[in-house]
């Protein structure tokens, strides 16, 4: 199972593509942090059938991911926002260097996808 805070992650971005079942049973592990045994007796489905289920749910949710990028593209926007704040509050402004970090930020909302992403 990937880190549960990555699949967390996607859970958020991409819950609506999953089936009733998957969300249900990743939303529990992930966000509740129950066990498989937990997971079961509270749907009544067998603890295999709980594996198969977050197993399939990741592997959907992995594929959106590679296909979508949704998750890759928020955390470079974040990131490319965060460094516009901080040159703002550096002791001298440097425009051009904010000009270039908004550049930055516009393209990533805009959807056109940055190099490694």
């Amino acid at each position: 199972m990937q880190d549960h805070v990555y699949l967390g992650w996607l859970l958020q971005f991409y819950r609506p593509v999953l089936s009733e079942k998957q969300r249900r049973v990743l939303a529990m592990y992930l966000e509740e942090d129950l066990s498989l045994a937990e997971i079961a007796a509270q749907t009544g489905i067998s603890r295999q059938a709980v594996h198969d289920a977050l197993h399939r749910g990741e592997a959907t949710l992995t594929e959106m991911e590679g296909e979508m990028h949704l998750l890759a593209r928020y955390r470079a926007m974040r990131e490319a926002l965060l460094a516009c704040r901080a040159l703002t509050e550096a002791d001298s402004l440097d425009r051009d260097a904010l000009r270039v970090q908004i550049d930055e930020a516009l393209r990533l909302w805009e959807g056109e996808e940055a190099d490694g992403i």
